[in-house]
């Protein structure tokens, strides 16, 4: 045998385990590995559909309005966090708003009557200043061109009247600046400080909201792990939510039994502690296999790979516990099974 061994390049003992397992699946009479013909059961546990609940923000529990063992429906409070803080915020995000839309309608209005008509009013005084400076002027060059007058007084009203002409020449700008009104620019930014002051509120009001825990469906609080005044952290789980109306039970059906399963259908669940089996129907279906190597594929291991099969079960009466051991079966002993064994010559060549 090791001569045979060494040619196919096969170690000794794999020829020797393979040999002692085709002598028990022969030898065995009643005692065999498996057959697949029989009637398994397939087991697994009873478990519900349970939710762990958070808050999104941390903060201190304040308010407890939830106890361990009470049923909830969706959108029942379990407990709040102390909103103090965050409703100063909210109130300043308020007066920001409030501030930026003035200052927004402020700009779109245009000017005021009154600011036109001082506008003009500036305007006409510095016309008429410049018009009187220039009469004065005239005055003093024709005095001192008759020699009563000095050329200093006249160089005095040459520089007045530059100044009344800067004068009605900002006058002009100023009232041209108030008929137009607003710039789009100025617009604006006056918009999008309103948008920006707009979100901050709506951040700080969806943060207040989160302040409060919500169930997310119906349920019975199986465990709730805080008290008040405890500062939390960002998704510490605060509490367990179950919903004891929809047990389920995961079996693992091997691959070489799937024949025939399909969402939908029928089964029966059985537990120790019931003599009547439980309503079921497959109501989830693993797209891959588990549980054994994935790597390997011979006629043997083969049959060890196995399909994550959910079954919802029908429990009107509560009678089941999580965690307790249940078997599962779809009835007919041989149904999604095989018609022959699985065949062990290869081990043996």
């Amino acid at each position: 045998m090791s001569l045979d061994c060494a040619r196919r390049g096969e170690p000794i003992w794999r020829r020797l385990a393979a040999a002692n397992l085709a002598l028990v699946v022969l030898a065995g009479g009643g005692c065999h590995l498996f057959k697949p013909s029989e009637d398994v059961s397939l087991q697994g546990v009873v478990e519900f559909e349970e939710s762990l609940l958070s808050f999104e923000i941390p903060g201190r529990i304040s308010t407890i309005h939830a106890a361990r063992g009470q049923w909830v429906e969706a959108g029942d409070a379990i407990a709040e966090l102390d909103p103090t803080l965050e409703r100063i915020a909210r109130d300043g995000f308020e007066a920001r708003l409030r501030a930026a839309r003035a200052r927004l309608a402020l700009l779109a209005s245009g000017p005021r009557n009154q600011e036109l008509a001082t506008a003009r009013a500036g305007l006409d005084a510095a016309t008429a200043a410049e018009a009187a400076a220039k009469r004065e002027l005239k005055l003093a060059e024709a005095l001192q061109a008759e020699r009563i007058g000095s050329l200093a007084q006249v160089d005095r009203m040459r520089d007045r009247l530059a100044v009344a002409v800067a004068d009605r020449v900002t006058a002009t700008e100023r009232l041209a600046l108030a008929e137009e009104g607003s710039r789009t620019p100025e617009l604006q930014a006056a918009q999008a400080e309103v948008d920006l002051a707009a979100s901050q509120l709506r951040l700080s009001e969806a943060r207040l909201a989160r302040h409060v825990l919500r169930a997310p469906a119906a349920g019975e609080i199986a465990d709730l792990a805080i008290a008040e005044g405890e500062v939390v952290g960002a998704g510490r789980t605060i509490a367990r939510l179950v919903d004891w109306r929809l047990p389920y039970v995961d079996v693992f059906v091997p691959q070489h039994r799937m024949t025939g399963i399909k969402l939908g259908q029928s089964a029966q669940v059985n537990i120790d502690a019931q003599p009547s089996p439980f309503s079921a129907n497959v109501s989830h279906i693993s797209p891959r296999t588990e549980f054994t190597p994935r790597y390997l594929f011979s006629a043997y291991e083969r049959f060890n790979l196995v399909v994550r099969v959910r079954l919802s079960v029908q429990d009107p009466e509560r009678a089941l516990v999580a965690g307790v051991p249940a078997f599962a079966n779809w009835g007919g002993p041989s149904e999604g099974l095989p018609a022959e064994t699985p065949s062990f010559a290869g081990l043996l060549e």
